[in-house]
């Protein structure tokens, strides 16, 4: 398994405003060997999680089942809004963190 992770600590809202509560996003990259890629997004903010699961093609059947098992409630945190799909592409880091360019605040370690 390879797999590549992207975190936003001060991540904004989705509206483009930053709130009082911690608000924080998560890009997960990674590729299971005999089932293909795969692009996790999640979102914490006010105490729910986003989560969007991006999948390969051949899964798409399982999407339904993989939003079920995302939104059980997990540890407290509530799930807001759980999407899977199959991916049409591999998201860009810009695309999930689209402020990451301009703050020029992020690092890059790959191991």
């Amino acid at each position: 398994m390879f797999s590549e992770l992207w975190v936003d600590p001060n991540a904004e809202n989705e509206n483009g405003s930053f709130s009082q509560e911690k608000s924080m996003r998560v890009l997960l990259k990674f590729d299971i060997q005999e089932l293909g890629m795969f692009d996790l997004v999640l979102t914490y903010h006010d105490g729910t999680v986003d989560a969007s699961l991006h999948c390969p093609p051949h899964l798409e059947k399982f999407t339904e089942q993989f939003e079920q098992k995302m939104a059980a409630e997990q540890d407290g945190l509530k799930a807001a809004t759980m999407r899977a799909a199959p991916m049409a592409r591999p998201l860009a880091i810009s695309e999930v963190f689209p402020k990451i360019f301009e703050r020029k605040d992020s690092i890059n370690v790959a191991i």
